[in-house]
Parts: structure tokens; sequence; C-alpha cells
């Protein structure tokens, strides 16, 4: 589906039903989480919606009480919580899955030398004047690098932090994501990190996970939802950093 049709199926759903779900729009449309957000984000300039946690409503419209804060902010919190949380000098990994746009900014104001298997993120940090280093691989669709050449490459380092992200929970409450590769990265980083910092959001909480992401007994996970909640669903070896 093209650029502006994809839009204007977006405007006709949102018209239709008064608020969209972003992975209701990715499934309907065939398209990456990653291209429905820079969908509603275009849109959002030019005043045709109001972007909500999980989605969008119309303009003007009250969101409820589960999607009222805006994207944007929640992951402003997020990126706020993480920064205090890397140290002026630090080696860093930066999973291009992770949802972290509010925290590059924040990474071109520290001395960091970053490696991240993302091409976007790696071009915005070189805007910045940030160190970033970019592993070899296979890149899909999303501009994310995956593969033996990345692992590869991702063994050279000693990370001081890793910021990885999980797709859901297993069915006994442990970090998962749905693919081997990630599950594989999520290894490999923890190995090779002193702290691991796992972002969970609404999304992971109310998803199934396939795989196990193995070795982060030691992680933080990073959240902004309610600590109860996630203390009821999630097992008890991880450290939760409530935002």
């Amino acid at each position: 589906m093209l650029t502006e049709e994809r839009r204007r199926f977006i405007l006709e759903k949102l018209n239709e039903k008064g608020s969209i779900d972003i992975h209701q729009i990715m499934k309907e449309t065939a398209t990456s989480e990653s291209t429905v957000r820079r969908d509603l984000s275009v849109l959002e300039k030019q005043d045709q919606l109001k972007r909500v946690f999980g989605g969008a409503v119309l303009p003007g419209q009250l969101a409820t009480t589960k999607t009222e804060v805006k994207v944007e902010e929640q992951e402003d919190r997020v990126a706020k919580a993480l920064i205090q949380a890397i140290p002026d000098g630090s080696r860093l990994f930066l999973d291009g899955r992770a949802p972290a746009k509010g925290l590059l900014p924040l990474l071109g104001q520290k001395n960091v030398l970053i490696v991240t298997n993302s091409i976007f993120y790696a071009a915005e940090l070189s805007r910045l004047n940030v160190d970033v280093f970019i592993p070899g691989g296979v890149i899909d669709r999303d501009g994310i690098l995956s593969g033996q050449e990345t692992a590869a490459y991702i063994r050279l380092f000693d990370f001081d932090v890793s910021v990885v992200a999980a797709d859901g929970l297993t069915t006994r409450g442990a970090l998962g994501v749905n693919h081997p590769g990630r599950a594989n990265l999520a290894q490999l980083v923890a190995e090779r990190s002193q702290e691991v910092m796992v972002l969970f959001n609404q999304k992971a909480s109310k998803q199934k996970a396939f795989m196990e992401m193995q070795g982060l007994e030691r992680a933080h996970v990073v959240t902004y939802l309610d600590e109860e909640s996630v203390r009821a669903c999630i097992s008890p070896i991880y450290r939760v950093m409530h935002i």
C-alpha cells in the first residue's frame, strides 16, 4: 500500500470509529509499526488527528483513561529515566527495536560510545556528534541489522549499559520476544553488559511471547505501567524500575 493511500485509509478508519489502534492499522495495511507511527506523526502535524498512547483519536476528542497520555510523553518519561542510569563516559548498546527516539537527543549531551543495530538511530546519533558504531549484517525494512555478522561485531565490545525491549511475557512471566534472532541478541548483549535495561510497555504487558530472553536475571525492567500491575504479571526475578 502506497504512503498516501495508507494515510487516507487511516483517516477513513478514524472518521468511521472515532479512534484507531496502531496494531490494528499495522495488521490491516501489512505495514511495520515504525511506518504507521510516522504516518500518525505526519497526520498529527496536519491537525487531522491527535496521537494518544496506542493509537490516535479525532482532533479535540478526549481520550479514554488508558489512552490519555500521548506516545511522545511516555517516550520522554522513559528517556529521562534511562539517561539518569547511563553514566558519562559509558559504552552503550542500543537495540534498534527499543522505542528510544526520545533518548537520542539526551545522549547527544553526554560523552558516550554507542553501538546500535539500527541504521536510523546511527544516522541521528552521528548528526548529534555522538561516537556511534554500527555492525554489518542483513538489514530489514525497519533499518535493523541482524545475523551472524551483527553478532560477531557485538562480541568485540564490553558494555556498561545495554537498552533492549521485550515483545511480551512467556507463560511463566519471563521477558520474551517472538523471533529467535532477537532472543539471541538479547542473550549476547546481556553477557557483554554490566547493566541491562529492558523496556516494557503496555503492548508487551498484554502479549504472549514465544521465546524467553535468556541471561536477564540481573536486568532492570523499565516501565511507566502501574508497579502493582507489573508485579502481578512478571516474574519476581526481575528488578522493576517504575517511572
